[in-house]
């Protein structure tokens, strides 16, 4: 009997050390994404539009206009942690959870000197997470982002304060040129009162693009300005560090866009900042309009 429970206690003592020996313990794995991976461009696709962003010395862009760097450099971060053990690992678990090679919700590519990386986004457990798979990798991990923190679009990664100026030097308007010097802002008449110029100036500073304007809308409004569209008027044209700015508007559909001489595109403003920039110039413009 004695030898019995000997001999039992010694199988159990195997078995324990079969299971928990360390080259048998699970192994965490890696980054989804190599913390000191040096990006390049990111192709970002949803099955309908696609879109790269690509570093620029020191700026990310979007098709060709400035991205919010903030955003491209949370999501660099988010997919540099470490994802945690993987859920599930086979095809069907893959087309289940969304992240198969032609069934995803996004398909995001990592280009580096290193090499290039794919990772499928799928479905979301829960709010805040979402499945994710690298390619050649069949473990499936769930990551704390949304698929809308990485827009297939380049609205969505557009840095929407790209026609904002924080900093203006002259400033024309309405055939007025007002510059700053050390004694304040001033025109042909006169140094201008700061109650007169703070609206406008505080209008530019905070200036926010919404989006890339409709393809239809850019087309009414060729590279030099002049409107095509019937329904698209002009509401205000001023000059900003020699840099022209026009203010478009739809009344049909009330709707304003922003037109810059830096960039082609038109772009979507909102009511609220279309507003700002008008109050501004009318209040300066009346304080250079001698009275009569």
């Amino acid at each position: 009997m004695i030898r019995a429970l000997t001999l039992l206690l010694i199988l159990q003592a195997g078995l324990i050390a079969l299971l928990y020996w360390p080259d048998k313990a699970p192994v965490v794995p890696d980054s989804l994404l190599p913390a000191e991976l040096v990006v390049s461009a990111i192709q970002i696709a949803d099955g309908d539009s696609e879109v790269e962003l690509r570093r620029e010395a020191s700026r990310w862009t979007v098709g060709g206009l400035p991205a919010d760097a903030d955003r491209v450099q949370r999501v660099l971060a988010t997919l540099q942690r470490e994802p945690g053990f993987a859920i599930a690992r086979s095809a069907s678990a893959a087309a289940r959870f969304g992240v198969a090679e032609d069934d995803y919700e996004r398909r995001i590519g990592i280009d580096s000197p290193r090499g290039s990386i794919r990772l499928f986004l799928g479905t979301a457990p829960s709010f805040g997470k979402i499945h994710v798979r690298r390619d050649g990798d069949d473990g499936i991990h769930v990551l704390e982002l949304n698929s809308v923190d990485v827009p297939a679009t380049v609205s969505g990664w557009l840095d929407r304060s790209l026609l904002a100026e924080k900093s203006p030097t002259s400033i024309e308007l309405y055939g007025t040129r007002f510059d700053l010097t050390t004694d304040g802002w001033q025109s042909a008449a006169g140094v201008i009162e700061g109650a007169a110029i703070d609206g406008l100036l505080q209008a530019l500073a905070t200036l926010q693009v919404s989006a890339v304007a409709d393809p239809a809308v850019i087309a009414s409004v060729v590279n030099d300005g002049t409107i095509t569209g019937d329904n698209i008027t002009e509401s205000l044209r001023l000059l900003v560090n020699g840099d022209e700015l026009a203010l478009l508007h739809d009344p049909d559909a009330d709707r304003y866009y922003l037109r810059s001489s830096r960039y082609e595109p038109v772009f979507d403003l909102s009511a609220l900042d279309a507003q700002r920039l008008l109050d501004g110039a009318r209040t300066l413009g009346e304080s250079a309009t001698p009275a009569t």
